[in-house]
């Protein structure tokens, strides 16, 4: 098993309030985070503690051209399912945003488990936007992978996800700002 930790923080120019709304609508992480390519719910009722999505995702950004390309059959070997699942466990508003994601494999039992969170706190008319993660690779396979360095890369993907959230969400702000302006003859 391999187990590390990693956590970003960018100041958005957007209210908390717009923030939240948007990073706790949990289908839109594949708008900001480069590495879902789908985000579909399986659970019944509204986005809530406890609903579950099921994500398809490709390799992080960062990762070397030769594991993008081995990336899949790695997932076949371990037994992975080609999917991960993730479990909303905290929804607190404008504050934040906390989900359990998991690989499954096909067997039963887990290729990975993290635990990730977003958390907000208002900065002036912005907000501080902080997201960690602790994360655990389960398996044979990934027992000598080096924790530092997976902490690292996991940390420059974050980093470019958040720069991409607050592009964004600051576009987002500057339009809806536009037009709540008089307009000038």
């Amino acid at each position: 098993m391999a187990e590390f930790t990693s956590e970003c923080t960018i100041v958005i120019a957007a209210p908390v309030e717009s923030v939240y709304e948007y990073v706790g609508e949990f289908p839109r992480h594949v708008e900001w985070n480069q590495q879902p390519t789908k985000i579909a719910k399986i659970t019944a009722g509204p986005i809530g503690v406890g609903s579950v999505f099921r994500a398809e995702e490709k390799p992080p950004r960062n990762t070397p051209w030769i594991m993008k390309m081995i990336f899949p059959l790695l997932g076949k070997l371990m037994g992975g399912t080609g999917y991960t699942e993730a479990e909303i466990t905290v929804l607190d508003t404008n504050r934040r945003v906390a989900w359990t994601a998991f690989a499954p494999k096909k067997k039963g039992g887990l290729n990975a488990r993290a635990e990730w969170e977003i958390n907000l706190e208002p900065q002036g008319e912005g907000t501080r936007v902080t997201q960690g993660v602790q994360f655990q690779l389960l398996g044979k396979m990934v027992a000598n992978m080096d924790p530092e360095k997976l902490s690292q890369q996991t940390g420059e993907e974050m980093a470019a996800n958040l720069a991409y959230l607050k592009t964004v969400l600051e576009t987002q702000s500057a339009q809806s700002g536009a037009a709540n302006q008089p307009a000038f003859a």
